[in-house]
């Protein structure tokens, strides 16, 4: 069993990144407002610094601390390309939904659009989605919290127990949902909800940050949830065949993600591409 001090560190890092978004944000109106955006940015920037410095002092009897938090160049290839494809593939049946989307709106969606993806990535909201939430939540909650919890608890510990300071994280959105006009009774309904499957995300983070020790991996499969969301399986169109190929392609994808899981979480993968 490891100190104290490694004990708590591993519980209060995913606290202090909520936290320090409320201390820096505490006025702020709209978790989506430009100001607030930024402000928050700045939170969670400094909380990554404070987090991966107190992990190194912690891990620095180790040979290679960084290396241990999964902050290295070996594997990056294979990190990039591997947790595309696996949690990509998890989402088979929505990218199709996003390409009939494309294929039937009166002006698409502009998935094809240069035009449109430049102007996503002018859009703060689109830049925390897709970078600033991936990264700075997977620094904290993985490469630190999960990595000091599991030389306390083990494989099942970090696996299963730390996830949950992940999702209970998200239950500070009450707060914001209740400023925009929601009942408080639907914005915990909403939340809990999203807590739930953020725990089940969690669960997925954690284990392919163990299995693959490369800090790359969670943060683009994080990347990638957050932009498709839940499977959506409630798609129907007077197009049968598409209705056919959407549902098809969440039952491939989902079979086919649990066949990838394993070959491409291996760490011999990792060591060398």
């Amino acid at each position: 069993m490891e100190s104290v001090a490694t004990v708590t560190a591993s519980v209060l890092i995913p606290v202090g990144y909520v936290g320090f978004i409320h201390m820096f944000d505490y006025n702020g109106v709209d978790r989506d407002h430009p100001a607030s955006l930024r402000k928050r940015f700045c939170a969670a920037f400094l909380h990554n610094a404070l987090s991966i410095g107190t992990s190194y002092g912690l891990l620095r009897h180790l040979s290679e601390p960084f290396h241990t938090m999964g902050f290295h160049l070996h594997g990056t290839l294979a990190a990039v390309v591997g947790s595309s494809l696996l949690t990509g593939v998890f989402y088979l049946g929505n990218c199709l939904e996003k390409l009939y989307d494309e294929f039937h709106y009166p002006y698409g969606i502009g998935l094809f659009s240069l035009k449109s993806w430049t102007q996503s990535f002018r859009e703060l909201t689109f830049i925390r989605n897709t970078f600033m939430a991936p990264i700075t939540e997977e620094i904290a909650f993985r490469a630190c919290s999960a990595t000091l919890f599991y030389r306390c608890f083990g494989w099942n510990g970090a696996i299963f127990v730390a996830p949950l300071f992940f999702s209970l994280s998200h239950l500070h959105h009450i707060f914001d949902d209740m400023r925009k006009g929601m009942s408080k009774g639907q914005a915990i309904g909403q939340r809990v909800f999203q807590a739930t499957y953020s725990y089940l995300f969690g669960v997925y983070a954690t284990f392919i940050f163990m299995r693959t020790n490369h800090i790359l991996v969670p943060i683009i499969s994080h990347s990638i949830c957050n932009n498709l969301g839940l499977p959506n399986f409630s798609f129907s169109s007077l197009n049968k065949k598409w209705t056919w190929a959407v549902t098809a392609g969440h039952v491939i994808g989902a079979l086919s993600w649990v066949s990838l899981l394993y070959p491409l979480t291996s760490r011999h993968l990792y060591l060398s591409y």
